[in-house]
């Protein structure tokens, strides 16, 4: 069946041969090749800009003998603050009614380290203490 239909359409073309193209005309159009420079340009557009923020954001020391120091970490909250922290959730917990045994105890630990002379230290020292480190 194919094979009548393209014998068909080949006769159909060389009898129109001559002739200028109506509706009917079966015609062909070449994919268009698009033009790469437009792209080209843009990724350099791009990276450009990318190389311009990531040079405005590194800093650079001005000689190659300078140090660049980090800012220090801020140090951490005293026990006598945290001792303060556990006496305020021990409050509302009472009125409340609840129980909070662990805060209880938090309380009590803070309580004697502060009265062992040690309410300036931060937590870490009570760690310190368990382990017999402190005296």
């Amino acid at each position: 069946m194919s094979l009548i239909l393209e014998a068909l359409k080949k006769s159909e073309t060389r009898r129109r041969l001559g002739e200028a193209p109506d509706i009917g005309t079966p015609f062909t159009v070449k994919p268009r090749r698009r033009n790469p420079w437009p792209l080209i340009v843009i990724a350099i557009a791009v990276a450009a800009g990318v190389g311009w923020w990531y040079a405005r954001t590194v800093p650079r020391p001005n000689d190659a003998n300078t140090v660049v120091s980090l800012p220090s970490p801020p140090a951490p909250p005293a026990v006598g603050k945290s001792a303060a922290d556990a006496r305020q959730t021990q409050t509302p917990a009472a009125k409340a009614g609840a129980a909070a045994p662990l805060g209880a105890q938090a309380e009590g630990l803070y309580a004697v380290f502060e009265r062992l002379g040690y309410g300036g230290k931060d937590f870490s020292a009570i760690l310190k203490l368990f382990r017999g480190e402190l005296s």
